[in-house]
């Protein structure tokens, strides 16, 4: 293990290091208390052939990305560019659906169905191809309850960002937060640089990939259609003409320390270090809970907040006003406003394990426990 942590969360560290456990397989952790970094450690190998994983190592995050691409929504919020109830139409005006920007947010605009946009996982990595789809699609499954947009979110929001203010969803996350903010490696859509010294998925063989969902699980139609569309089990997002193409529901290339920093910033109020991502005003819209109920796609209750999800943990109640947004396999990060508290972790193993998941809930609580304990101490 390489890095430096604070000794009252070696506990959090201690766990973590024991879930690298595989040939080719690595990962980091960053935590943020009070804006000062205090956790910010990787262990392992970036590749299968034991390339060492290393302080600048980014990794693809899968559904992590969605809560930088909602943070870029709150920016143009925050400065009057858009509004939460307004149409989509009103600022993508080829966009035929009747659904507002909260609707989106709040995972009930109803066009989760990728199944009904694209013949193969592949159409994904055309981003113009993927809008002038949105573009004419129409809403299922309107109501109060959320239906997770699994692969169809990115697109959604990144399309409004990319119409209102005229440039790519990557150039705007880079000017916008990433340079602000002083991120290493934080991308929606990877340049060549990045992607030679990315992580690459420690997946040993088919049967491995496939193995989410498991075997004896057989998924209800909502969730093959929002998260399965054909090929998407052979699709590798750390290839590097995946990791080229933007797909921000998914396939986000961050390293921890980066995801951890633009969380500090909005645990800490919006801002960090006299730089303001947010005003605080538009950042406790963004995290107040407007679904309650059972995801229709994943089927467990949603809590969802404004294009963050709640904060997810093991073995006890979640912080009231915790937000962020895990991904697949493991990854996330988060923010608890309430301990001044972020945390992330980046990996390339753990793909198709619900325990994987699972995992990443437990370390959630380790951290908020060494915060709180600390806190408590002082």
């Amino acid at each position: 293990m390489h890095g430096l942590y604070a000794p009252q969360f070696e506990p959090l560290v201690r766990e973590w290091a024991a879930t690298v456990n595989q040939r080719g397989a690595g990962s980091a952790l960053a935590v943020y208390q009070h804006g000062q970094s205090v956790v910010d450690v990787w262990i392992g190998a970036r590749d299968r052939s034991g390339t060492p994983w290393a302080r600048e190592t980014p990794c693809v995050a899968y559904s992590t990305t969605k809560g930088v691409v909602a943070t870029a929504i709150h920016i143009l919020v925050d400065r009057g560019l858009v509004e939460y109830d307004r149409p989509i139409a009103d600022y993508w005006p080829r966009f035929a659906a009747n659904v507002t920007v909260r609707d989106l947010l709040t995972h009930r605009a109803g066009l989760y169905d990728v199944r009904r946009l694209v013949s193969h996982a592949r159409d994904l990595l055309d981003w113009d191809g993927m809008l002038a789809r949105l573009e004419r699609a129409a809403p299922q499954d309107r109501g109060p309850r959320s239906s997770y947009h699994g692969l169809t979110f990115g697109f959604l929001a990144g399309g409004i960002v990319e119409k209102v203010t005229g440039v790519r969803l990557q150039q705007f996350v880079q000017r916008e937060i990433a340079e602000p903010l002083g991120l290493d490696h934080f991308y929606v859509q990877t340049p060549e640089a990045a992607r030679r010294i990315a992580a690459r998925l420690c997946v040993s063989s088919v049967a491995e990939k496939r193995d989410f969902p498991p075997r004896w699980f057989r998924p209800p139609i909502p969730f093959a259609q929002a998260l399965l569309p054909p090929g998407m089990y052979d699709f590798d997002v750390s290839r590097d003409e995946v990791m080229a193409a933007c797909i921000p529901s998914s396939n986000g290339v961050f390293t921890a320390r980066a995801l951890a920093r633009m969380y500090a910033a909005l645990a800490n109020g919006g801002e960090l270090d006299g730089v303001r991502l947010l005003s605080r005003r538009t950042l406790e819209r963004a995290i107040d809970q407007h679904v309650h109920g059972r995801d229709r796609v994943t089927l467990v209750p949603a809590e969802w907040r404004l294009g963050y999800a709640r904060l997810h943990t093991a073995r006890r109640k979640p912080p009231p006003r915790g937000f962020g947004h895990d991904g697949y396999g493991g990854s996330g990060a988060w923010a608890d406003p309430d301990l001044n508290l972020s945390l992330a972790v980046t990996k390339n193993f753990g793909m198709g394990s619900i325990r994987a998941q699972y995992k990443f809930f437990e370390l959630s609580t380790r951290a908020l426990e060494c915060a709180s304990a600390s806190r408590n101490v002082a």
